[in-house]
């Protein structure tokens, strides 16, 4: 980790025009201590192919309920805060206070100071002047960043607007909870079938294809199945057995998911 000496961080400035007040947002001459900065390398997300369910497993569905699915998302590691987190600073003069939210927080990049969790919303920063009281609030882009090794700190970081692609961070004394993030790819097609009840030896589904999470009706289809010829049902590659069938559920064994 490296420690700096400079830090550019907002103040608030008042000029008045006429007999209307405006309000405008510079960066003094920064000297500060206790502040970091540095670009960070992005962290790629995983590709992962999600096959729904489990193959060799007895499942158990309701009506209604999809019962072989497949979809391509991005895996990413996350973080949680369970409640908003503060962490205070001092820039010749001026003192500022940035908090980020509670929520879910996906990971952005990393570099020597640890790995980077981008917030939700946008944290907030508020600056005040020492000097003449002035004060301000500022929403920024920014987040948290979790250290690798054991002996380092949590932080709060932010980008500087006049430097794009450089996150400006300071010390803070923070817990979170270490979780996942899924995304689903944009543009790609999503598979399912769901199960739409039987009637006597039929059993009845509904082939559905989804893209940008809207169904599209071209790619709806019912499909029924005599159980009385046999109990293994195949449809677009994909194959399960049908251990029992009503109009709730559905108790069933996937073998393979859709091609």
């Amino acid at each position: 980790m490296r420690l700096i000496s400079s830090i550019v961080v907002p103040v608030l400035i008042i000029m008045t025009c006429g007999c209307e007040t405006l309000t405008y947002l510079t960066t003094p001459k920064p000297v500060a201590n206790s502040c970091y900065r540095g670009a960070i390398s992005t962290i790629k997300p995983k590709l992962i192919d999600l096959t729904l369910p489990p193959l060799g497993i007895e499942t158990t569905e309701e009506l209604g309920n999809s019962i072989i699915y497949r979809s391509k998302i991005y895996d990413f590691s996350a973080i949680v805060l369970s409640q908003p987190v503060s962490a205070n600073g001092a820039n010749a003069g001026v003192i500022f206070t940035l908090t980020a939210p509670s929520g879910k927080f996906k990971v952005e990049g990393k570099d020597n100071r640890g790995i980077f969790y981008r917030s939700p919303t946008r944290i907030t920063m508020y600056v005040k002047n020492v000097e003449d009281d002035k004060e301000s609030i500022l929403e920024l882009r920014g987040g948290i960043v979790v250290p690798e090794a054991d002996s380092g700190k949590t932080q709060i970081y932010w980008y500087d607007t006049d430097m794009p692609g450089i996150a400006l961070s300071i010390d803070g004394n923070f817990t979170y909870i270490s979780t996942k993030h899924s995304d689903i790819i944009p543009d790609q097609l999503i598979k399912e079938l769901v199960y739409n009840g039987r009637s006597n030896e039929t059993v009845k589904f509904m082939y559905r294809e989804f893209k940008d999470n809207l169904a599209r009706p071209a790619f709806t289809q019912e499909v029924t199945y005599d159980l009385q010829i046999g109990d293994e049902i195949g449809f677009k590659g994909a194959r399960f057995k049908i251990l029992e069938a009503n109009n709730t559920q559905i108790k069933y064994i996937a073998i393979k998911n859709f091609n």
